[in-house]
Order: structure tokens, then C-alpha cells, then sequence
């Protein structure tokens, strides 16, 4: 519909410049030649006798009212009156500074009073897509009409599409029917039979796939499983199987921490109890470019608000490393520290985590270990930053830690992407890699803050 709207206008109205921009030179190709010249090549004679065409190039329509229609993977310089961004999600997931380039340099060249499409399936709740949608989205809860320089949310779900449904029978598992009664409560509406045997069937093809190409909700659609992530599938399974829910503190059981230790970087902690066979992630906090003096503050905090009590506070093997200034290892200033100013004392006693040598073997911990996991999400979710486009860590951090992608050979590599979800993964990494359930039999792993 979009590119064929596009093409009406820059028919029938002069001056027009209008753009379509997909992800890769091959799907530039393919829209151009099946949703714009095919189109036009199949109008009557009679326009296309007044519109005929002045340029046969594969990527570009001309006409002689001045208007035109072009396909790219990037932006042209000049003014755009219509634009259409394709598959925008997946530019934001494999090519993000395509992407940057696109927001500073596409949309700041659309003209005032002037028509922007962005579509896509989710890749991941992150990104510039995945900030429009909320905030588009928000706009709706809020019942507030969008302003000219804001966007408004249309999403297509399966249960609005009365193509998907089968009059074969399909049996239903448990899981079906609990997935049917959230849809059904969710968007206040009665699944039929037909409905709920075409999904179940469609799903055992798809599989972690049928969240994206196939969501009941926006919300779905980006909890859907992210290709190159690592523990997306992992995290998916988690929310379909109820794991990702409230889990509050348990009195009387230690709570262990968790790090990934940052230098000039991000530190993250998760917070868990191990309850039977069971690991409760009940919290997690980031910060960035602060000393060891404030994490054993905020840990200080945090247990007397929640009348916790620590158990193992476990480091990546890197706390072994003797920092150039102190001389000291990160474990050996733990156990001093205090407040320059009061004086009062915050010691925080590491363990340290096995060495790994090789980082799939740390992967490969992770996965074992996401099955005992449950997790609190309010708590295990955190926003950095005041504003809604601020990265959010923690559980977004394991669902987006993904391989790097080469976008020259367009695959992805078997190294892990370094950036904002690192760090929430490495911690977490240290907790799969030493974590051991049963009690803690040695009092000098608490520590006691004075």
C-alpha cells in the first residue's frame, strides 16, 4: 500500500520527490521492480501516454511533472516531500550507524508538511525503531492526537487478519491455551477455534520465530527472539513458560551478587537467592565511571531497604588484577573501603570466578543456567538515563547480547558484540560459570557492612 500510495502521488501532483529506502541493495531492487515499476508498467495507456516515463534507470521513475520515485539503501541529498523507510527494525539491528545516518540525514531532509512510512518487522527492544514505537504507542495510552513531528503507531496483528485461520483441527497444548487467554484478556476479544488451530499450527513450523513475523501485540513483537542474540531464545522461552514475572525477596535466604567489574567502562550487578533448584533474580544495577566505594554504598542501600543479607559477592577474574594506581587488587580494596568523609566503613569481601579461556565456554554456562532462572522484571530492569530513548539494561541486556555482524559479508561472526548490553551479560556470565545450589557453608563469603 505504502509504495503504491507513493507512487500515485508522484503521478498526479508536480514537483514531488519521494524516496523508499531498504535495508539491502537486493530488496532495494526487488521493491523497486515489483511495488513501483510493475505498477506503473500495468496502468492504462492513458496515463501512462501523459506521465511517460524519462529515465529507464532500475532504481529510479521520472516523469515530466518534475516528480519522481527512487529505491536506495541511503539517503540522496535535497528535499523529500514523501518517504518510505523499509524493514527500518533490521537496519537498527545489523546496521546501526546506517541507521544514525538515515535519522540524522533522511528524515532531516523530509520538507515540511511532507509523509514518512516507517515499517518493519521488531528486531529487539532497542534502537531508533523501537523508540518511535513506544513512543508513538504512548501517544495512544495517553489518547493524545500525534503532533506533526511525531509519529502514529499502526500495528497489524494476527488475530485482526481473517486469512489466518484453518478448519483442520490442531491439538492444543497447555501452553497454547495459556498463550490464547493472554491474547484473548490482553486486547479484550474471543478467540475462535479456527484462529487458535491456524496459530498453533503455524507456530510448531516457526517456532522462536512466530513472535515477529506473527504478534498479537506491539509488545510482542519485540519480545520476540533476536537473530544473532545469544540468549534471545533463552529469554523468550523464559516469558512463554512464566519465569519472567514478580519475584520478591525471600526472608532468611542470602542474597549473592554477581559483577562484571568495569574500569573505564560500565559495572553490572545482578542480585539472586537461590531457593532449591531454583535461582531468584530478584535485582540488578549499573552504573558507569564510579568507584568501588559507590556499588559497596549502593549495596549497603539496598539491603537495608529490602532486610536482605548478602552472601557471595563473586568478580569476574579480573578482580585478581592489580590496579596501576593503588598497587592493590580490586578483592584487596574491597576490603578496605570507607567514606573519606565520615569514615565509616563498607567492606565489601570478593570471591573471585573461574577462569574461562575460551568465551563460548562462558556462553555455553549461560544457557545451562537460564532454565533455573526466574526472574523479578520490574527489578531486573532498569532505565540509564531520564529519557524514554535511554538505553534500559539488565534482562534487555541478556535478551539483546548478540555476535558481531560483518556487514560487508553480511554474517555474523562467532565473536560477541561489544557494547551497552555487554556488561549485563558478563555479570550474569560470572554468576553461570561459579554458581553452585545448595547452602553456603563459609561466614567469611558475607559481607558486613559497618
Amino acid at each position: 500500500f505504502i509504495d503504491l500510495y507513493i507512487l500515485d502521488d508522484v503521478l498526479f501532483y508536480s514537483n514531488l520527490e519521494a524516496g523508499i529506502i531498504a535495508h539491502k541493495e537486493a530488496d532495494a531492487i526487488k521493491i523497486f521492480r515489483r511495488k513501483i515499476k510493475y505498477p506503473y508498467d500495468n496502468l492504462p495507456e492513458i496515463i501512462k501516454r501523459d506521465r511517460p516515463l524519462l529515465t529507464k534507470r532500475n532504481d529510479e521513475l521520472a516523469f515530466p511533472n518534475n516528480s519522481y520515485v527512487y529505491v536506495s539503501t541511503s539517503m540522496r541529498s535535497g528535499t523529500v516531500n514523501r518517504l518510505h523507510l523499509s524493514e527500518f527494525g533490521k537496519v537498527c539491528a545489523k546496521y546501526p550507524e546506517k541507521a544514525k545516518e538515515i535519522v540524522s540525514g533522511s528524515l532531516e531532509a523530509v520538507h515540511p508538511g511532507s509523509i514518512v512510512w516507517i515499517e518493519s518487522t521488531a528486531e529487539g527492544r532497542e534502537g531508533y525503531f523501537y523508540n518511535y514505537c513506544m513512543d508513538a504507542q504512548k501517544l495512544e495510552r495517553e489518547k493524545r492526537n500525534p503532533t506533526k513531528l511525531e509519529f502514529k503507531l499502526f500495528f497489524f496483528g494476527w488475530t485482526g487478519d481473517q486469512n489466518k485461520r484453518t478448519s483442520e483441527q490442531v491439538p492444543l497444548t497447555s501452553a497454547d491455551h495459556q498463550y490464547f487467554d493472554r491474547v484473548e484478556k490482553t486486547l479484550g476479544i474471543q478467540l475462535d477455534d479456527e484462529q487458535k488451530w491456524w496459530y498453533a499450527a503455524k507456530k510448531r513450523i516457526q517456532r522462536e520465530e512466530m513472535k515477529k513475523e506473527n504478534p498479537a501485540t506491539p509488545e510482542e513483537a519485540f519480545e520476540a527472539a533476536i537473530e544473532g542474540a545469544y540468549y534471545s531464545s533463552d529469554i523468550l522461552e523464559a516469558r512463554e513458560s512464566g519465569r519472567i514475572t514478580k519475584v520478591p525477596h525471600i526472608e532468611g535466604i542470602l542474597v549473592d551478587t554477581w559483577w562484571d567489574l568495569g574500569y573505564d567502562d560500565s559495572t553490572a550487578i545482578w542480585f539472586t537467592q537461590t531457593v532449591g533448584r531454583e535461582i531468584h533474580v530478584i535485582s540488578y544495577y549499573e552504573a558507569h565511571n564510579e568507584g568501588l566505594l559507590h556499588y559497596a554504598k549502593v549495596l549497603d542501600s539496598m539491603a537495608k531497604e529490602g532486610g536482605w543479607i548478602y552472601g557471595y559477592h563473586k568478580g569476574p577474574h579480573d578482580t585478581l588484577r592489580h590496579e596501576l594506581g593503588t598497587g592493590k587488587t580490586i578483592q584487596e580494596q574491597g576490603q578496605d573501603l570507607k567514606d573519606p568523609v565520615t569514615g565509616k566503613k563498607y567492606p565489601l569481601i570478593f570471591s573471585v570466578a573461574e577462569r574461562i579461556t575460551e568465551q563460548q565456554e562462558g556462553i555455553e554456562a549461560v544457557r545451562s543456567i537460564l532454565p533455573y532462572c526466574w526472574f523479578d522484571e520490574e527489578n531486573t530492569t532498569i532505565s540509564l538515563g531520564k529519557t524514554s530513548h535511554e538505553k534500559r539494561v539488565g534482562l534487555p541486556s541478556l535478551e539483546n547480547y548478540r555476535k558481531e555482524y560483518d556487514e560487508k559479508r553480511e554474517t555474523f561472526l562467532s565473536r560477541p558484540l561489544h557494547n551497552w548490553a555487554s556488561h549485563g551479560a558478563k555479570a550474569f556470565e560470572t554468576m553461570a560459570i561459579s554458581h553452585q545450589f545448595g547452602c553456603h557453608e563459609s561466614d567469611d563469603l558475607r559481607a558486613a557492612f559497618g
